[in-house]
């Protein structure tokens, strides 16, 4: 692998076998003993299964120390590639390679054993980043500073809101110096405070050369913290590219009228085609002013 990316996707899929509940197959199998069908008439041979794709093709490259975004709605993909980066999820098939210790913000509470307390899981997520105990012992005055948690380090995590989780686990994996940190719009649980000091210690990581992805509804975030983004529709790569240019197209995707849809699809694979990416576009400098001010 390239000593100047940190991470390369080939070709990576994901894709879901589409299976009855047991429930369902019981039924089924009920009335194909009786001749009926589920709504009471002859049986009819259906098919019960297929595949479906989470994700498709998907082919990307993330240097060291740059910061990508990837932004969708719902039901994209975007959380699905973020497991499959930081090893929670297989691939069905392509390949990704990662350079460095990985970091992961994912679902909030993963990582966490909810009956062990706040300075328990602090050694646990140490020992499962692979640092020695003395490391952790080390660093597990700033991690509980870092979180302003107070007397519950030592309360059971399961007492803890969610505001309380998102800090140790955001204090945690900053603390503990990944070199490629993973976020999934955990930061859109705390408060208004502690987000804006989130971002901070994001943006002095990246200074520093970690690299970061980051999935994000919040297009202000997105804008302050990404170099580029991903653009995903329905488990595809649409366009790569600066942020503001790539949030644009988001958002008359996700406002396009019925009907409508379709052609601004095709309006951002044309654009994607151009091969204008990584804020070479002249349209992603120019639309910078209003696109911030929205």
């Amino acid at each position: 692998m390239d000593n100047d990316f940190a991470i390369k996707a080939a070709n990576l899929c994901k894709s879901y076998e589409n299976r009855p509940s047991i429930t369902k197959l019981i039924r089924a199998g009920v009335g194909r003993s009786l001749g009926l069908s589920s709504n009471g008439g002859i049986s009819s041979q259906k098919k019960v299964s297929g595949n479906g794709f989470a994700l498709s093709n998907l082919n990307f490259q993330v240097k060291k120390g740059e910061a990508l975004g990837i932004i969708g709605r719902n039901g994209s993909g975007k959380s699905t590639l973020l497991q499959m980066l930081a090893g929670t999820l297989t691939p069905s098939s392509g390949q990704v390679e990662i350079q460095g210790r990985v970091g992961a913000l994912l679902e909030l509470g993963s990582g966490f054993n909810f009956d062990f307390t706040g300075r328990e899981n602090v050694f646990l997520n140490g020992a499962i980043n692979g640092l020695a105990r003395r490391e952790v012992i080390e660093k597990f005055d700033a991690i509980a500073a870092f979180a302003e948690i107070g007397h519950f380090i030592e309360k059971p995590v399961r007492t803890y809101s969610t505001g309380m989780m998102l800090r140790l686990a955001f204090a945690i994996q900053t603390v503990l110096e990944p070199e490629v940190l993973i976020i999934d719009e955990a930061l859109a649980v705390g408060d208004e405070a502690f987000q804006r000091k989130c971002i901070a210690h994001i943006l002095k990581m990246k200074v520093s050369g970690t690299t970061i992805l980051f999935v994000s509804h919040a297009p202000n975030q997105v804008i302050e913290l990404c170099d580029r983004v991903l653009l995903l529709n329905q488990g595809s790569l649409l366009l790569d590219s600066a942020p503001n240019l790539g949030l644009k197209y988001y958002h008359k995707l996700i406002y396009a009228e019925t009907g409508n849809e379709q052609k601004i699809i095709d309006e951002i694979i044309a654009k994607s085609s151009t091969g204008k990416k990584n804020g070479d576009s002249e349209e992603a400098t120019d639309e910078s002013g209003p696109q911030n001010e929205k």
